[in-house]
């Protein structure tokens, strides 16, 4: 059925591919270029070659192994090559805070709704001074622009192929120039488990191509009042593929709150353990492995009334599955609730709207609140404090076991993953005692 919502995008390439056999082409020629009028007879190019992370990729390219980059500004090349990097599976630095140089009336940093903004404030605080270590700074590029000419070579695997880019559009969301550099920033607001590399590259090779100083492609991601910068370098300028973290961090701004430290999480699961609660809302913890992003659909519905679960699905890249997943998720917890009306919409609890009106410190030690209510959380908790690191899925499922979740052994195990993942993020977001 063509035209459903959510959709739109495969259901039009469905068609492409088949109106231009283009996976037949790919496999006779390698590669195969379909031009901006080609795919607007079916739905508007900006919307049909937009995947910020492989998540977004339609059923049709996942399947065939397929990716597809601009090389003009009205022609894209479709072929076997890897558009995107998975963020590193390393240890997250710790948070840093960072104190405004000057406030400012004109910004919000609790109400950061756009990715622009979130810029703006990591720019106007100081914090990406800190990061680039360049004292003076200036915002100078930024914007949708040509990429000049270049060539570069993109491979999955042992296919690789040859791309010439002549004039395509690029677009920066913000270039900042110091003494010793510029800094070429990509921002998202929000979470992913990779990122579409071209969004880094192409700015780099525009630019690199003209500058005498240094160019640095960076990445921020913003959420849950964290910025995360991740600075990149590509080892071999004219391999799309040969990109390397350099480093890393993460910032907030400021306040006077009180910060969830590890001493914190102890006093909560103290005070929890003598009210002796087991609060299980909604059964069993859902399987749902990301909490930061169970933390992004609070925050998406802390800026609507209401939304449906198609929306929930579209702003967070998810699968409609996945969507009811991480919406269950933070139902379980008590902080979202189906809409009685209606069919399919949630709405903030009560307690799930007063913890969003939190600062970012407030807000974690109320969301460290909320997850460890259940007590087979506040065991496996406790046992990772005491023994200084993770303990194992099969640890926290003998705890379920034991606190009568009486489920089949690979559905427990599941969830004993979920759980080992919720206890790692909020470890990983504890302020320094």
């Amino acid at each position: 059925m063509r035209g459903r919502r959510g959709d739109l995008n495969g259901d039009a390439w469905r068609v492409l591919f088949e109106r231009h056999a283009i996976s037949a082409n790919v496999e006779r020629n390698g590669l195969f270029q379909i031009s901006a009028d080609q795919i607007k007879c079916e739905r508007e190019p900006r919307l049909m070659t937009k995947f910020d992370d492989s998540e977004r990729l339609p059923c049709i390219f996942k399947r065939e192994g397929l990716g597809i980059l601009p090389d003009t500004r009205g022609t894209y090349q479709i072929g076997k090559f890897d558009m995107f990097h998975s963020f590193e599976n390393t240890p997250l630095p710790h948070i840093q805070q960072i104190s405004p140089r000057f406030p400012l009336e004109s910004i919000d940093y609790t109400e950061l709704t756009s990715e622009a903004l979130a810029l703006n404030s990591a720019y106007s605080s100081g914090m990406l001074s800190h990061f680039l270590e360049e004292e003076n700074l200036y915002p100078t590029i930024s914007g949708r622009m040509g990429s000049s000419s270049f060539s570069f070579r993109i491979s999955r695997g042992a296919c690789s192929h040859h791309i010439t880019v002549n004039n395509a559009q690029i677009e920066i969301d913000g270039g900042y120039e110091g003494e010793y550099s510029l800094a070429l920033i990509e921002a998202k607001n929000h979470l992913a488990n990779d990122f579409l590399v071209r969004q880094l590259y192409y700015p780099l090779r525009r630019w690199e191509a003209t500058m005498r100083k240094s160019v640095r492609p960076i990445f921020l991601a913003y959420s849950n009042g964290i910025y995360h910068f991740r600075e990149y370098t590509f080892l071999d300028i004219n391999h799309y593929n040969s990109i390397e973290l350099v480093r890393e961090a993460r910032y907030v701004i400021g306040s006077d709150s009180p910060q969830l430290t590890l001493q914190c999480v102890r006093d909560i699961i103290d005070e929890l353990d003598r009210g002796d609660e087991n609060c299980s809302l909604g059964g069993i913890i859902p399987q749902a492995d990301d909490f930061g992003r169970v933390v992004n659909i609070l925050e998406e519905l802390a800026q609507a009334p209401e939304l449906e679960a198609i929306d929930i699905s579209e702003q967070q890249h998810f699968t409609l599955r996945q969507s009811d997943y991480y919406t269950n998720a933070a139902i379980f917890l008590g902080l979202v609730q189906k809409v009685q009306r209606g069919n399919g919409r949630y709405q903030l609890t009560q307690e799930g709207a007063e913890i969003m009106r939190n600062d970012f410190q407030g807000r974690n030690i109320a969301l460290a609140k909320a997850m460890l209510r259940p007590r087979f959380l506040r065991i496996a908790m406790k046992s990772s404090i005491e023994r200084g690191e993770l303990i194992s899925n099969i640890e926290i499922y003998e705890i379920m076991r034991r606190e009568g979740v009486n489920l089949s052994d690979r559905t427990v195990l599941r969830r004993a993953q979920t759980a080992r993942a919720w206890i790692k993020w909020l470890l990983e977001n504890l302020a320094e005692d």
